[in-house]
């Protein structure tokens, strides 16, 4: 049974009195401060610095400049203070409001305000250039306080100026968030920890650490490229082709050398011709003839295969004509393969349950047209026109084939040759 309530039934209780014990709105007041951050910039000396914080509703908030200031050197170990503490936010007509909180900060002078008493021995040692040192000190310290997010920056910074970018990528990874003076050296140690991780084949490492370069700057060319050849590694194509991508239009509009140009295009066309998007591998093609012909002979040889590939995958799954168009257009597209495709394409004719052989044979003729030293498409033609009972015409194309370079480099090619030639010349008694 539906129910329904009367609008006049309820418009009466607008009428009614608030209840006894109904209570007021709680008064207004401006953001406050709820938990003080930290810093691991080192101070300059006494000072005091007033650093303007816009605090939102939800508590979030945005650090937005420095208004006074008695010493210069403190601003930096201010505004890191600033960024790491907790406020909450203006209450107004009952209700939180977004306004601006000034916090002043004043310093003493001494270390200690970058924390617990064996961070500032560290950060001496670090800008000494004792890395060792410091990395000691810290290690000791992190044993019964692991997560303490001070220590496992400054243990971030040791090792990345010490160039062991493996343990400095680790220890800003514990860190979490990164004081934005420290963001360029946790950057390229993310950056060159990925590229080593890759270089070792351990994908899913190399993967994560350019995740967290790319995180601290959108434009890195080299955190992109690296993620994207370990994703291609990891056959996520789609992955890698949209960080290849990245990092090419990056490239671009960082006005990047040629030779940087034409790498990333040559390895972004291989995951395009490993995917299947052949279409935009042919457009990429271009790119890497123009900025490294060198590559671009090498990608020929890729895109070969690739089409070979995946011509032969649609012929096992009884797509003949397919596989035949997907090798026609890989001949269009890539004029150099032209021969050595269109010949594959005859071969897959062949392999028919009925064969037409005036086709395969007229595609055969078509490979030599285009490469006339070409030993698979004459054994084709040579098959073909037995089928079609031109023995003389079959001894001449399996010559050919006999006379091509296959012959002496395709042993399976050269054993089916020779038994053709036995079958065209039978011995004489």
């Amino acid at each position: 049974m539906n129910v329904r309530f009367s609008l006049l039934a309820c418009a009466a209780l607008a009428t009614l009195p608030l209840a006894a014990n109904a209570q007021s709105a709680p008064p207004d007041s401006a953001p406050t401060l709820i938990k003080r951050g930290t810093n691991t910039t080192p101070l300059a000396g006494k000072g005091d610095v007033t650093v303007q914080v816009f605090v939102k509703t939800d508590g979030s908030f945005t650090v937005m400049k420095v208004l006074k200031s008695t010493n210069p050197g403190d601003e930096a170990a201010a505004l890191e203070i600033a960024k790491s503490s907790a406020y909450k936010p203006a209450i107004r007509n009952g209700k939180p409001d977004a306004e601006f909180y000034d916090f002043a900060l004043s310093f003493g002078g001494d270390t200690a305000a970058i924390g617990s008493a064996p961070l500032p021995t560290a950060l001496a040692a670090i800008h000494e250039g004792k890395y060792d040192l410091a990395k000691s000190t810290l290690v000791a310290y992190l044993q019964d306080r692991p997560d303490d997010t001070q220590a496992n920056t400054l243990l971030g910074v040791a090792e990345g100026f010490a160039g062991d970018y493996a343990g400095s990528s680790a220890a800003f990874a514990k860190a979490g968030t990164i004081p934005d003076e420290y963001k360029v050296l946790a950057g390229g140690s993310f950056t060159k920890n990925a590229t080593a991780q890759l270089d070792a084949k351990n994908f899913p490492g190399a993967i994560d650490s350019a995740t967290r370069a790319i995180s601290i700057d959108a434009r890195n060319v080299q955190a992109y490229y690296v993620r994207g050849i370990a994703y291609a590694n990891a056959r996520n194509d789609a992955a890698a082709i949209a960080d290849l991508q990245t990092a090419y239009a990056t490239a671009t509009s960082l006005k990047s050398d040629t030779t940087t140009l034409g790498l990333i295009s040559y390895n972004l066309a291989i995951s395009q011709l490993d995917s299947g998007a052949f279409g935009d591998a042919v457009m990429t093609a271009k790119t890497v003839a123009r900025y490294d012909p060198a590559r671009r002979a090498q990608l020929d040889r890729i895109a070969s295969a690739a089409y070979n590939n995946s011509a032969v995958a649609l012929a096992n799954a009884g797509k003949i004509p397919d596989a035949v168009s997907r090798l026609e257009q890989g001949a269009s597209d890539f004029p150099a393969l032209a021969g050595a495709l269109t010949a594959e394409a005859a071969y897959i004719m062949a392999t028919a349950k009925s064969p037409d052989w005036s086709k395969v044979r007229a595609e055969a003729d078509k490979a030599l047209a285009i490469e006339p030293t070409n030993g698979r498409a004459a054994f084709v033609a040579g098959v073909s026109a037995a089928h079609l009972n031109d023995s003389a015409a079959a001894l001449d194309y399996m010559n050919k084939a006999k006379a091509s370079p296959a012959y002496g480099t395709d042993v399976s090619l050269a054993k089916q040759i020779d038994d053709a030639l036995k079958s065209l010349n039978p011995p004489t008694k």
